[in-house]
């Protein structure tokens, strides 16, 4: 009978990222961070060889200082591909012949390949879910809104949809095809400094505020053409700062039905007594109107279903919503003495 071999292990799992642009100090590089009650580690690629093929990319250099081509801190690299990993914390068991032959041997036992299908199985579930999580902090503290969404699609939407072609009807004859556009969302090269920056900020066990998740989400669904959800979104957005902030007014309230009664609080009459609520503006004064007309927008969508207001409309509510999300952000880290990673990450550079 053949030996069982007992060994630690780690999972491995590489994820493809989109939208993601650093110097090329970064390359090579890796952010550690707690999720799920493990230790988790994502590696960035070093820089592909120029002649590697297409498909073996997994960076490419998109920009450069003439004066200094192979200075690392100023070129630019898109990164298509990073990789995460984490400990397994009990040892597996296979056969003997198994270990040493390829992946998927056929010499291992049914309860052996049971637990370390279960194992993969967990661990690449664990190892997504840390890979969201990296992205949502690279959202929130970089302001890369970019980041898990395509960059640049080929079509008339951001998904790449296939073009429209034009045929008669008599014999389907093609005679005339969409002209194919592309658009591109401009993103941020994250040098070192703010590259180690994130770090500490995923030391420090900090989530990102859902705020900035739902503004996050409001620029993919503009960017999809999705201007009704982009709506909600934004006002979403805007709706969970203002209660928030709300809240740090009000002293503790320990019973359930008082705290609901002022958590029904009109959210427009918390908005028109905004500057007592949140103090002063960190930057000019607040734009109190023009989160008013969003709240507008959204109480009509969500009264009779349709919107009719065009993109342009559309677009400056996403921009000024964009804009009060970070300003009360900012108010709100200092009215709760807490860090403004945002806002540090940023004064960087």
């Amino acid at each position: 009978m053949s030996k069982e071999i007992l060994f630690d292990a780690e999972a491995r799992r590489p994820f493809e990222v989109l939208g993601l642009a650093v110097s090329g100090a970064v390359l090579g590089r890796s952010h550690s961070f707690r999720f799920a009650e493990h230790e988790i580690h994502l590696v960035l690629p070093a820089e592909s060889p120029p002649d590697a093929k297409e498909w073996q990319q997994r960076t490419k250099r998109t920009g450069w200082r003439t004066d200094a081509p192979d200075d690392p801190n100023t070129t630019e690299h898109q990164v298509f591909e990073v990789e995460l990993c984490t400990e397994i914390p009990i040892q597996l068991a296979i056969d003997e012949r198994a270990f040493y032959e390829p992946p998927k041997s056929r010499n291992v036992t049914d309860g052996q390949e049971k637990k370390l299908n279960q194992t993969a199985d967990d661990y690449a579930r664990l190892l997504a879910g840390a890979f969201d999580h990296w992205q949502r902090v690279l959202r929130w503290v970089a302001g890369h809104r970019s980041i898990g969404f395509p960059s640049s699609t080929v079509g008339r939407d951001p998904y790449g949809h296939r073009i429209a072609n034009l045929h008669r009807r008599g014999d389907n004859r093609k005679v005339w095809f969409q002209t194919t556009s592309v658009a591109v969302q401009m993103q941020s090269t994250i040098s070192l400094p703010r590259w180690e920056h994130v770090q500490r900020v995923l030391s420090s066990a900090d989530k990102p505020p859902i705020w900035f998740d739902f503004i996050s989400e409001a620029h993919q669904r503009y960017l999809s053409y999705d201007y009704r959800g982009t709506i909600i979104s934004a006002a979403i957005a805007c709706e969970t700062i203002i209660r928030s902030m709300f809240w740090l007014n009000v002293p503790d309230v320990s019973n359930d039905e008082v705290r609901g009664i002022i958590d029904r609080a009109p959210l427009q009459a918390i908005l028109g007594k905004w500057d007592h609520v949140a103090g002063a503006c960190p930057v000019d004064s607040w734009e109190k109107g023009k989160v008013h007309a969003l709240f507008d927008l959204r109480n009509t969508l969500m009264h009779s279903g349709e919107m009719h207001t065009g993109s342009e409309k559309v677009e400056a509510a996403l921009k000024a919503a964009t804009e009060f999300v970070s300003l009360a952000d900012r108010a709100f880290c200092l009215r709760k003495d807490i860090p403004d990673w945002p806002g540090l990450y940023r004064a960087l550079d």
